[in-house]
């Protein structure tokens, strides 16, 4: 026991987070950057040009909708064929993201629609997939890395700002090269963690041996067990923020130079207010104090604006930007922490939660540009709207009250041995009458009693992928699809119930 958890601690030792928090900071950036700042509208067409600003964001819409409709394609694909991300896909996402970023100053000179439509699909898709690679790196480890996941959004941020005050030319190339920046760093981490990742997804049928295993898709496919009523309230926050940011820019780029950066800045600022006290005590922030004091910096912004009106919109706009941006990362903490408790496919939870990003950011934007053309941005309309956001808010706040702390929200902790949900019996006859193995009853033991997965990884010294396998196997062969659904099969069967498989 002792000599396997040195020698996984020898193969973790072998990571560096800088490589984890810089390459997925640039696949960050770049979304920060394509299709929502301005650097990449020509010189030769003025940001004041009303039609380049509306194909831009024509751009900018294709490719969310195509975020959306690909997490859609992969829930119904996975369903009838199995799906593999390795090295060579990941590669081609990112030379596809970097071709397309490089086309939009080409396509905006040239009025071609159908390009800048191109361009948008294959962002969509490609961006999506590296997505989920990222997301595997964040999930697959037996502890939670939350502060590592705003770490990363952190320097993304720093970069948007450091980019915006360079060259529009030198700014251009560099964002349209973060892509292949990020698959370079994201094979870094993967080649030193080979023999770990190996061990927990194994390829049998692979006569390559130095072929990167099927992480990202490896897991359960079962979107239902995210925790999408703690998604939901930040859903709803998200789109107030991107209606109201909408409603001020209207139809041109132009205010987008102040308010951007400006979002992006506060975003920052919250970002280090969750990660100053994790510095100093190594306390885990939970999600839903950190959502709260977002709700605060939004609701601000917006009285801001009632009261100061148009002298209001530069902090107001920023404030309420800022926060919409910054509930991403929240959701993305969020889907990491229930990919490592339930065992799900990364390809799965992170493709479903940049749809649901994406179709937020689709329909705010939308909702925006339609109250902009048909009242205005400085008309009565925009009083009405915030008012009713800081209300909707409210009530946001109000539906997060109940809530009881989930692996979704807070941190994964080790339930003490006096935990008030008493263990449950007779899974060990359970595990025989379904077949399951020596490791798999051990498995079940502890998650009958409430164990999390990181948990059983520390005290079976095996890494979490392991512990998910084994899960996956127990949920095949008692035929359930969750955690929660295993409990209630257990507890039904301790109570009397004890049907045989199949009868």
């Amino acid at each position: 026991m002792k000599t396997h958890q040195a020698h996984m601690k020898a193969i973790g030792g072998k990571r560096s987070w800088a490589t984890v928090i810089i390459g997925s900071s640039a696949l960050w950036a770049w979304g920060f950057l394509a299709y929502l700042s301005p650097i990449f509208i020509p010189e030769i067409l003025p940001s004041e040009t009303l039609f380049t600003d509306i194909k831009l964001e024509m751009g900018f819409f294709v490719s969310q909708a195509t975020v959306v409709i690909f997490a859609a394609f992969l829930l119904l694909a996975t369903r009838k064929y199995a799906l593999s991300v390795g090295r060579a896909t990941l590669f081609a996402c990112a030379v596809l993201l970097t071709a397309a970023t490089f086309s939009l100053p080409i396509t905006l000179a040239s009025n071609n629609l159908i390009l800048l439509i191109a361009c948008g699909i294959a962002s969509g898709v490609a961006a999506t997939i590296l997505g989920a690679a990222w997301g595997t790196r964040y999930s697959l480890e037996s502890h939670d890395v939350s502060s590592i996941i705003l770490l990363s959004f952190l320097a993304a941020y720093a970069l948007y700002l450091v980019l915006n005050v360079l060259p529009a030319h030198v700014a251009g190339i560099i964002a349209a090269l973060l892509p292949i920046l990020s698959w370079l760093l994201w094979l870094k981490d993967a080649s030193a963690r080979h023999d770990r990742s190996r061990e927990v997804f194994p390829q049998p049928h692979s006569t390559e041996p130095q072929s990167m295993p099927g992480e990202v898709t490896a897991g359960i496919w079962e979107s239902r067990i995210l925790p999408w009523r703690t998604i939901g309230i930040i859903v709803v926050a998200s789109f107030i923020g991107s209606t109201i940011a909408s409603l001020i820019m209207g139809t041109s780029y132009d205010d987008a130079a102040s308010l951007f950066p400006g979002g992006i800045a506060v975003c920052s600022f919250i970002a280090l207010m969750a990660l100053i006290p994790f510095t100093a005590s190594r306390e885990a922030f939970a999600v839903s104090q950190l959502y709260r004091i977002t709700i605060t910096f939004t609701v601000v912004g917006l009285i801001l604006i009632m009261i100061l009106g148009t002298r209001g919109l530069a902090v107001g706009g920023a404030l309420i930007q800022g926060c919409a941006i910054f509930l991403q990362p929240l959701i993305y903490v969020i889907v990491t922490r229930t990919t490592r408790s339930e065992g799900l496919s990364p390809l799965l939870s992170f493709s479903v939660a940049q749809a649901v990003i994406a179709g937020v950011l689709l329909a705010g934007n939308l909702l925006g540009k339609l109250l902009f053309t048909w009242f205005g941005a400085y008309s009565l309309v925009l009083d009405i709207t915030c008012g009713a956001s800081v209300l909707g808010l409210f009530f946001m706040l109000l539906a997060l009250v109940p809530k009881r702390a989930t692996p979704s929200d807070e941190p994964v902790a080790s339930s003490p041995s006096g935990t008030s949900t008493p263990p449950l019996v007779d899974e060990t006859t359970f595990a025989k009458m379904h077949g399951l193995t020596a490791r798999e009853t051990e498995i079940l033991g502890y998650l009958v009693r409430g164990r999390s997965l990181p948990y059983v990884a520390n005290e079976l010294f095996v890494t979490t992928g392991t512990v998910k396998t084994h899960v996956r196997h127990i949920y095949a062969k008692t035929g359930v699809n969750s955690k929660q659904e295993l409990l209630d099969a257990v507890e039904k069967f301790s109570d009397g119930d004890q049907e045989m498989p199949g009868s």
